[in-house]
């Protein structure tokens, strides 16, 4: 014989509503992994660059995310720049060696300045003009000049 299943109204709610919880906790989850993924990129391209050098890349990790899910483990809170201008200068201050132009470029887009234009060389020169940034003969940008 078989069993009965009476489902309610009631019931077939509640696994909506789970449903879109569910939904609402993957859409987050795939933003965080498309930043972690992003993150990996950027460090993997500065290190590529110089894989014979033992230098590290100093990196500052501000303080844990709090998670609505307190099962998830929690990992740092990316803080990204909310400028080009200070993306710019973080990229080039952090960089184990001068970066072209183009490596530049890419690393913005990464951090998710996108739109850059003529506005790059202009960000360029202000950070160059303001002790900030070094442009090499060659043109490549890194870190600041040691001050005197």
């Amino acid at each position: 014989m078989s069993e009965k299943i009476i489902l309610d109204a009631e019931e077939i709610a509640l696994w909506q509503t789970k449903a879109e919880d569910l939904k609402r906790q993957i859409s987050a989850l795939q933003k965080e992994l498309s930043e972690v993924e992003g993150d990996i990129s950027a460090a993997t391209r500065l290190r590529q660059r110089h894989s014979g050098q033992k230098e590290l890349i100093e990196v500052q990790i501000p303080r844990i995310a709090p998670t609505e899910d307190k099962q998830r483990v929690q990992r740092p809170e990316i803080v990204r720049p909310e400028t080009m201008t200070k993306a710019l200068e973080l990229v080039a201050n952090t960089s184990p060696a001068p970066i072209t132009k183009q490596e530049l470029r890419g690393l913005l887009a990464e951090m998710g300045f996108d739109e850059q234009g003529p506005y790059l060389y202009s960000v360029i020169m202000r950070l160059k003009n303001r002790g900030k940034i070094s442009v090499m003969s060659d043109g490549k940008v890194w870190r600041a000049p040691p001050q005197q």
